[in-house]
């Protein structure tokens, strides 16, 4: 992997680190009792999937920009996987 390819990843990373915490402080932290189900998390994570995309449609900036709704996607994705982790031990339905 080239170096500047590996540094977009690191900033990319980062970006989704920085956007966790903000999530942690807004919302509260996952070992705080901020968590939750699988299937809250999927709505929690269309519903911003929806501002990204009314950020295409409309435009927007600072924290309604396209990139920082899809960053904020990212970091729920994350909080899921912190959460839930990131192996399945179960098989057919689970929400």
């Amino acid at each position: 992997m080239s170096s500047q390819n590996n540094s977009r990843k690191v900033m990319a990373i980062e970006a989704l680190t920085d956007e966790r915490e903000f999530q942690d402080k807004k919302f509260g932290a996952l070992d705080n009792g901020g968590g939750h189900d699988l299937g809250s998390w999927i709505i929690l994570i269309e519903a911003e999937l929806a501002e990204a995309k009314l950020a295409i449609i409309k435009g927007g900036s600072g924290r309604n920009s396209l990139r920082s709704e899809l960053i904020q996607v990212g970091a729920l994705v994350l909080a899921t996987l912190e959460q839930h982790g990131t192996t399945d031990p179960h098989e057919g339905r689970q929400i």
